[in-house]
């Protein structure tokens, strides 16, 4: 970790910059105009959401209709600040409706965000052909009871959860640091995207960490394993 140091320059980061920005606007071209195609196949229509560009002929790539509703598209990837205004401008705050969001179970109606917050763009949605949901983010969950002692409390925690499985993957993975970015990103990413199923989240968390632990379990066999041989190897040597 002492030998890790940032050598770039100004122009390497802006060329990283540059990259970075040329790779994500060209997958959201990219999205926009197969998402369009391949729902509007699904849902047997000519347009799909609003948040998607009309549909075009397939084979043929039209610019303009892969731009179409783009700005909403950009608008609709900050998962969160959508969920936290609704949250904030709904009447139904309280310990009631945080329970029963806690307890939603799966099922082929809207989700409990999109039924009970706002006025989602799936309300007409045929779900027996496709599911969409709604997320709110982990901070619009957690202000469901209108408290901010208890949402600060819970991002609190969430913070400790986050920081330990990071330390976690980096003690028990051997100190990779590839492999701690990867499952941390698993982390970072499910809690903006949190609010649908909350219940179920133990499902991946505990994935992640029983996978941690293999890591950290076959990592250990073969340090063992190979500590022991070198003797062996020395003595044919």
């Amino acid at each position: 970790m002492n030998g890790i140091r940032d050598r770039k320059g100004l122009l390497s980061w802006i060329g990283i910059f540059v990259v970075f920005g040329i790779l994500f606007i060209t997958s959201v071209f990219t999205v926009n105009y197969l998402r369009s195609e391949k729902w509007a196949a699904v849902l047997g229509v000519e347009t799909v959401a609003p948040m998607v560009a009309p549909v075009v002929a397939p084979g043929k790539f039209d610019l303009s209709e892969a731009t179409a509703n783009l700005g909403v598209l950009l608008l609709d990837r900050w998962v969160g600040i959508e969920g936290v205004f609704a949250v904030i401008g709904s009447s139904e705050r309280g310990w009631d409706l945080f329970s029963r969001a806690w307890a939603e179970e799966y099922s082929r109606n809207l989700c409990f965000y999109d039924t009970h917050l706002v006025n989602g763009i799936y309300a007409d949605t045929d779900m027996t052909k496709v599911r969409h949901i709604t997320l709110p983010g982990g901070i619009a969950f957690f202000y469901y009871p209108g408290s901010l002692p208890f949402l600060f409390f819970c991002l609190f925690v969430l913070g400790l959860i986050g920081g330990g499985l990071e330390w976690g993957v980096f003690k028990f993975g051997g100190g990779n640091l590839i492999l701690c970015a990867l499952l941390s990103q698993v982390v970072a990413y499910r809690f903006p995207h949190f609010g649908y199923l909350p219940k179920d989240s133990y499902l991946l968390f505990g994935a992640l960490i029983l996978n941690v632990l293999l890591i950290g379990f076959v990592n250990f066999v073969l340090v063992r394993w190979y500590s022991g041989s070198e003797p062996a190897l020395a003595l044919r040597k």
